[in-house]
Order: structure tokens, then C-alpha cells, then sequence
């Protein structure tokens, strides 16, 4: 019986994900693209491609029945993932990876990591797996090996585009997105990022004028 009930809130789920994409895609006039698993949209951001950050925004608002699910476990998904996250309303698991590293100047201004440069990745429980959607910030040397080691470990580059014309070093934005196991998924992103220089740890904060 419990096999039934679970068949039953998967394929419940599975349904209303599909709804709640085509929507996303019709209000953001997708066209023939759509956003079908593993399509890549190589593009700028605003030539109508529905951002991930955006479909997980729907997806939020339109909210998913919890009841039996199983809890995911985000102490587990950030030990994979190598940061800890926050958890959002909706059972959202947010984990943001700014590129303090980055020294990126746009003309005379230094861009902070936080406003132009933040990676993040976003967790949302879905039935008995989850649902992984983010926003990768790499250079162009990182682009490659990370995205062979995400699509060599099940997961999705739905978008590669830049944000910023004229900014030295140039930096780009990988879109990613995956459906299994937390766990799996956090492992898999860990992973490619470990081919970047992105930090997994907090920078140090700024030093008192004296």
C-alpha cells in the first residue's frame, strides 16, 4: 500500500512540475526552445529564456504538497556540497558561492562579489528526490571542465551567458539544473567546482580603520 501511495504522489508531482513549467515557459515566451531537460541556450540574459532562478521562484510561489514526503536532509547536502546554506520558505535549501576570488573590474569600478559575482545553487524538495537549480560564475578557462564534469554526472546546463560587456578578467554565468537524489546532486556540483577557483569558505571580513 505504501508503494501505491508513494507511485501515486510522485506521478502527482511529476504532473504539477510539468504544469507549473509550462506556465513558467508560456510567461516567459519560451517559444519552440521551451525547457526541456538538457536544452542549452547560449545567450544573453533578458532575450526571453526563462532564467532558472526564475522558474524556482514559480515554483515557490506555487508551492508543492509536503505531506509523507520524506525530509531531506540539508546537513547532509551541505557536508556533500563542501558550504553550508539557508533554508528558505517552501523547504528551499539556498547555498550562495560568491567568487571572492574574482578581482573583476568593470572600467574604474571593482565589482563586489556579492552584487555581480555570486554563484548559488537552490535545493527544493520533490517528492521522494529533489530538484537542483543555480547560477555558476566561472571564467572562461573554468567554463569547459565544469561543464564536462556536470554532464558527465546527470545534471543540466540549461543556460552559458554573460551579464557584463568590457569587464576584465571576463566572467560568464552557467545556469544548471538536475532532479534525484540531494545528496547525489551536491556531491556532482562539488565536484565541478572544485575545477574552478570558486571558495567554499566565508572571506574574511574587512579589516577596522584604525
Amino acid at each position: 500500500m505504501r508503494d501505491v501511495q508513494v507511485s501515486l504522489r510522485n506521478q502527482l508531482t511529476e504532473e504539477k512540475t510539468d504544469l507549473a513549467m509550462r506556465e513558467a515557459c508560456q510567461t516567459f515566451q519560451c517559444g519552440e526552445r521551451g525547457i526541456g531537460p538538457g536544452a542549452i541556450v547560449i545567450g544573453m540574459a533578458g532575450d526571453g529564456d526563462l532564467e532558472p532562478g526564475a522558474l524556482l521562484a514559480i515554483l515557490m510561489s506555487i508551492g508543492f504538497p509536503s505531506g509523507g514526503w520524506a525530509a531531506t536532509d540539508w546537513n547532509a547536502v551541505a557536508k556533500a556540497l563542501g558550504k553550508t546554506g539557508t533554508e528558505m520558505p517552501g523547504g528551499i535549501y539556498r547555498v550562495g558561492l560568491p567568487r571572492s576570488d574574482l578581482h573583476v573590474q568593470l572600467g574604474d569600478i571593482e565589482l563586489k562579489p556579492t552584487f555581480a559575482l555570486g554563484s548559488w545553487v537552490a535545493f527544493a524538495p520533490m517528492g521522494e528526490q529533489a530538484m537542483v537549480m543555480g547560477d555558476l560564475v566561472l571564467t572562461e578557462d573554468e567554463i569547459e571542465p565544469v561543464m564536462k564534469s556536470l554532464l558527465e554526472n546527470g545534471l543540466q546546463i540549461t543556460a552559458l551567458h554573460n551579464h557584463l560587456f568590457n569587464a576584465r578578467p571576463a566572467t560568464f554565468y552557467m545556469h544548471i539544473g538536475g532532479m534525484g537524489n540531494a545528496v547525489n546532486m551536491a556531491n556532482a556540483i562539488h565536484g565541478a567546482l572544485v575545477l574552478s577557483k570558486t571558495p567554499f569558505t566565508s572571506p574574511p571580513p574587512p579589516a577596522r580603520a584604525s
